[in-house]
């Protein structure tokens, strides 16, 4: 493996459904109304927020750590040789992962976890595997 190696997130589209079906109403609110500028000034703002997170969400192994990252947040840095297992997951909560089927729980240290989908889970894993072969990976993440 190479001493850095990037994932770009897995994404579905259905989680923008809710988003898009929104700004669709309140822009058609704003037509309406004629209050259009505040749905501009709406738009552009939580256009600007998600457009970072949809095309910057990514899981970087650089050495022997993890680098997320979502949007304009630097979110964590996990350490390869602290983590103990990584389990599929379906979970809903909120995490640094675009997608909703191809997620994937990262545990490590004592008590800490972070749910994460990269695109190419299989070579993500690998690579984890590759530096911590000692990790415990969930049967159904392996083909």
């Amino acid at each position: 493996m190479s001493t850095t190696q990037r994932y770009r997130s897995a994404v579905s589209y259905a989680l923008f459904i809710p988003l898009m079906t929104t700004l669709g109403i309140a822009l058609f609110m704003g037509i309406y109304t004629g209050e259009i500028i505040a749905v501009i000034i709406v738009f552009v703002s939580i256009v600007g927020l998600v457009l970072p997170m949809l095309l910057s969400t990514t899981y970087t192994i650089t050495g022997n750590v993890i680098k997320i990252r979502s949007g304009f947040i630097k979110f964590k840095n996990v350490p390869i040789a602290g983590i103990t297992r990584i389990e599929k997951t379906q979970t809903l909560l909120s995490a640094p992962a675009i997608s909703l089927t191809e997620r994937i729980e990262i545990f490590y240290n004592r008590y800490d976890s972070v749910v994460i989908s990269p695109q190419k889970r299989s070579g993500f894993i690998a690579d984890v595997l590759s530096i911590n072969p000692a990790v415990v990976v969930d049967e159904t993440l392996i083909k």
